[in-house]
């Protein structure tokens, strides 16, 4: 939800919010999803310490959506966008990675399954309340919405790695 949330509300936040010219905040979304796109492809080959690689992937997707929350300057905003999209890269994939090792062989199948459906429901649910939340209450809440969806990933996971433990 947070990768789709972000691509889908960059560049209205740029061009209504922050009164960017279409042109540059399009630009602005092709450097986010094409540092999604490199994390994806340079972080893939990374087979060791995966749990490690999520912990700090998930700690530089709050930092950098913090970073464009605070429109402290179009340095730091463009920053924080690729520092987003470089950071989510790792996580969806690593975490499918992890399953079989987690519930075992015989259920990752349906683990795996229950995990692709859940990031279908969150692209749907996460932009869509970002979209209302935008709606009701101005553009730049997104940004923090995000800040927060992000917060509270990272919170769950580590709990998670609590309970496995």
């Amino acid at each position: 939800g947070i990768e789709v949330g972000m691509g889908h509300w960059l560049v209205t936040i740029l061009v209504e919010s922050r009164g960017f010219a279409g042109e540059t905040a399009g630009w602005w979304a092709t450097l986010y999803w094409g540092s999604l796109t490199v994390g994806r492809i340079l972080l893939g080959f990374i087979e060791a310490k995966l749990s490690r690689l999520i912990r700090l992937a998930m700690g530089g997707m709050v930092v950098g959506s913090i970073l464009f929350a605070l429109n402290a300057g179009t340095v730091v905003s463009l920053l924080g966008v690729v520092v987003v999209g470089f950071s989510l890269a790792p996580v969806f994939p690593a975490l499918i990675a992890l399953t079989p090792g987690r519930v075992g062989p015989s259920h990752a199948p349906n683990a795996i399954g229950f995990q692709v459906g859940a990031a279908g429901i969150g692209a749907a649910i996460l932009p869509a309340t970002a979209g209302f939340l935008g709606d009701s209450f101005g553009l730049e809440l997104i940004g923090w919405f995000i800040v927060g969806a992000a917060v509270l990933e990272f919170v769950l996971h580590e709990v998670a790695l609590q309970v496995e433990r």
